[in-house]
């Protein structure tokens, strides 16, 4: 049993899509955790109308005693519908919170780890749709290579799907900056596994295929961040013998951070977004890569810089009152630097 993990957060339309396009792809069984965290958009009522309508003569069953950190769930199942399509169930709970990225996918993994049955579990931003042979091609990956503990996809743009994403993720410390590799390239034009995965740095956050085992030794994502750089420090976490890895052939359109305001690869990303990727990246070098600080810090005055010509003092708003709350609520910064953080 595989158990995909969906989080939504006033993205219904979307969380439907993806949804369709993992019934779609389904072979083995197949479970679908949607989270909703604490969604203002009617999500809940439309997530469970779609399930009624999927799931018609499958009764509902509440499920709301063996989940945690919710306010309920609700299991819809359907048999096996014949040879290579089996059991398929859709989880819809209501996290009654906006737990972040990590802490709403950590309801959903909490789930699927009390199941003896399930061999991975997939992490799914809720903007995707996933190819027919995705699950296949990632859960062939996983079988055939047993070090590789978290596995990505072949990422390419929802409206252009001949145009590649990123087939897993790099970091440059000292400019402190991620990239995407194979970016802007040719879907017909992939490198072979083996040496993309020498490249690879981190698996892109949008489709993450993982091993229980691994979250089972770690307690799932780490809630350090809410949003973004949670892939990374997956990456940093693994031990001698786990390591990265991508299935060259589980094809998966994204549409780009169009639920949280990220933008695309020319637009302006919103306020929230430009503040909860500086936060991240404060915390996730102050946490790994601490020597790099000053570059990291370089890098914020640049930033600062290129919108200030822009004229975009928001933005710049943004990314310094991220680096106030790292250094005034931060436990671990202010430990370090008590009396300077006490003085603000």
């Amino acid at each position: 049993m595989i158990y995909t993990i969906l989080v939504n957060w006033n993205g219904w339309r979307d969380t439907i899509e993806c949804l369709e396009s993992l019934d779609a792809a389904r072979q083995d069984g197949l479970t679908v955790v949607i989270c909703d965290n604490a969604s203002a958009d009617d999500s809940l009522v439309r997530l469970r109308g779609w399930a009624e309508r999927r799931f018609v003569g499958a009764p509902p069953r509440d499920i709301s005693a063996e989940l945690t950190r919710a306010r309920g769930g609700t299991l819809w199942e359907a048999p096996a519908a014949g040879e290579g399509r089996g059991v398929f169930r859709v989880v819809l709970v209501d996290v009654g919170a906006n737990l972040g990225f990590a802490g709403g996918n950590n309801v959903g993994i909490a789930y699927a780890l009390e199941d003896d049955a399930c061999r991975y579990i997939f992490i799914l931003n809720n903007d995707t749709e996933i190819d027919p042979g995705a699950l296949i091609a990632l859960e062939r990956k996983m079988d055939a290579a047993p070090d590789v503990a978290v596995c990505g996809a072949t990422l390419v743009y929802h409206d252009d799907r001949g145009t590649v994403q990123g087939i897993g993720g790099t970091y440059d410390k000292v400019k402190a900056r991620a990239d995407h590799l194979w970016r802007g390239r040719p879907l017909a034009d992939l490198p072979d596994e083996t040496t993309a995965e020498a490249a690879i740095g981190y698996v892109i956050g949008a489709a993450i295929f993982v091993r229980p085992s691994l979250f089972r030794r770690l307690g799932g994502l780490s809630e350090t961040y809410f949003l973004y750089y949670e892939e990374l420090d997956l990456s940093q976490r693994l031990l001698p013998g786990e390591r990265l890895g991508w299935a060259r052939d589980a094809v998966i359109a994204h549409k780009v951070g169009g639920s949280i305001g990220t933008g695309g690869a020319s637009a302006r990303a919103s306020d929230l977004s430009i503040y909860y990727d500086h936060r991240s990246k404060a915390r996730f070098y102050w946490r790994y890569w601490r020597p790099y600080m000053p570059f990291m810090l370089l890098r914020l005055g640049h930033s600062t810089l290129a919108y200030l010509r822009r004229g975009d003092v928001r933005a710049v708003k943004a990314m310094w009152i991220a680096m106030g709350d790292v250094v005034l609520h931060d436990a671990s910064f202010r430990r370090t630097f008590p009396r300077r953080a006490a003085r603000g």
